[in-house]
């Protein structure tokens, strides 16, 4: 498949394969926020993941191998079509990539679930180049934003760390520790945060982050 050019006018058709509704909805919101990335299928099962990519004509399959039917035996079936998807895995935990080859499956990345937001944005743009990604090839750069960003938003300088935080995927204990405050702080201030950019969960505050330099991917 030649390679897609992002942010561009071409649109990478992806199609979602997980047994929870919410994770596919998540990862829709997520994606709908950049300019190029679009869900154009979903699935909660094997079978109907394969129907999906072809029936889409899907670009990559991000999949969680633990969906009804097999999700390693909706690859399997997927490495016999003409035209190739890439195949992202999604792990409940810390399943190595060398586990997941040796099924003799191809996957062109490989994400725990509970990955940052950005995590997966920049695993596609990955692997749509046809290069492999794992999840030790992601890091949040825990900055402060941006002079401006802080202006245009009216945030604070503690609530950028903890915008910088939850990027990185860190929960209100790891934040309250890291930052040397109570658990109750940190949801007051996440609160806030919401208020302020307009946000109304965690995932939908690390896309908007990403998207608007209060945070940087390296």
């Amino acid at each position: 498949m030649p390679d897609v050019l992002l942010n561009s006018s071409t649109t990478v058709r992806i199609v979602v394969a997980d047994p929870q509704p919410v994770f596919r909805y998540g990862l829709k919101r997520l994606f709908d926020e950049t300019d190029y990335l679009r869900v154009v299928g979903e699935a909660d099962g094997a079978v109907h993941a394969v129907q999906a990519v072809r029936q889409h004509q899907a670009d990559v399959l991000i999949i969680n191998p633990g969906i009804r039917g097999n999700g390693l035996d909706a690859l399997k079936a997927l490495d016999e079509m003409a035209k190739p998807v890439r195949c992202i895995v999604v792990t409940n935990g810390t399943q190595p990539y060398a586990q997941l080859a040796s099924r003799q499956v191809s996957i062109a990345g490989l994400l725990p679930r509970d990955s940052p937001a950005s995590a997966f944005v920049k695993c596609i743009e990955r692997v749509i180049r046809d290069q492999h990604w794992l999840a030790s090839d992601f890091a949040v750069e825990s900055t402060d934003a941006p002079p401006e960003a802080k202006t245009q938003y009216g945030l604070t300088r503690r609530e950028t760390q903890i915008v910088s935080a939850v990027a990185g995927c860190a929960s209100n204990k790891d934040i309250a520790a890291q930052l040397s405050i109570a658990e109750d702080t940190v949801k007051h201030h996440l609160s806030n945060i919401f208020n302020k950019v307009g946000v109304d969960s965690r995932l939908e505050l690390a896309v908007f982050a990403l998207y608007h330099g209060l945070v940087q991917w390296s």
